[in-house]
């Protein structure tokens, strides 16, 4: 639940600071701890890479603890990490099947739903978002010529990303239900790093003859 907080939905913004939520996992991060030479190379390695990031980047200071707190999530024991990837994984699934309905609903005419519009959650953005019941998009001309699925966050491509790198775990096994409604959400988030990171499952993985239609698509 921590996990989904972060990322972070559009009801969130600008209004809890994510570092209640990086706290919290912290706090997990010690009750679960599993010390190990790989984990701690791993834990200075991603500290190391996201100080050069958030220099690069001029990130502030709360930014940068964020990024110490996320950093403590490499030393919890593997036990525990699986576990709390196949209940972000429910989480993540079960709440894409209203915000994907009312997506298409909207989108595609056939219902009118209420809506407001809310601040970006990057004050830099020159634009703000239309709040829909469990979506939300960009308020751009863009958007109306080609809608991508936003879902709950500020960039499809945060929706490409995550799906792409669950199905790629769950080895994009469409049998298993839960996986279904995030596929659907990767490939209406026309987000190329969801396309990229499923050509190059099918490259690696599959049959020949799969590996040749999808390089001729």
């Amino acid at each position: 639940l921590m996990v989904f907080f972060l990322i972070p939905p559009f009801f969130l913004w600008n209004k809890i600071s994510p570092l209640v939520f990086v706290a919290i996992c912290c706090l997990l991060t010690l009750l679960n701890m599993q010390i190990e030479k790989s984990k701690i190379i791993l834990f200075f390695s991603l500290i190391f890479f996201y100080l050069f990031v958030a220099y690069k980047d001029n990130t502030n200071f709360n930014g940068i603890l964020s990024l110490f707190g996320i950093c403590t999530l490499a030393l919890n024991s593997d036990s525990f990490i699986k576990d709390v990837f196949k209940k972000y994984v429910w989480i993540y699934s079960i709440t894409l099947i209203p915000s994907i309905i009312s997506f298409l609903l909207v989108n595609t005419g056939v219902l009118k739903l209420p809506f407001s519009y809310i601040e970006a959650l990057n004050p830099l953005k020159s634009y703000n978002y239309i709040h829909y019941p469990f979506f939300v998009q960009e308020n751009k001309i863009s958007e109306i010529v080609l809608p991508r699925f936003h879902a709950y966050y500020d960039e499809p491509g945060v929706v490409g990303t995550i799906s792409g790198i669950i199905l790629f775990v769950n080895r994009f096994n469409l049998k298993e239900k839960i996986n279904i409604p995030i596929f659907i959400a990767g490939v209406l988030s026309f987000s190329f790093a969801f396309y990229v990171i499923m050509v190059i499952y099918v490259l690696l993985f599959l049959k020949m003859k799969y590996k040749n239609i999808t390089s001729i698509i």
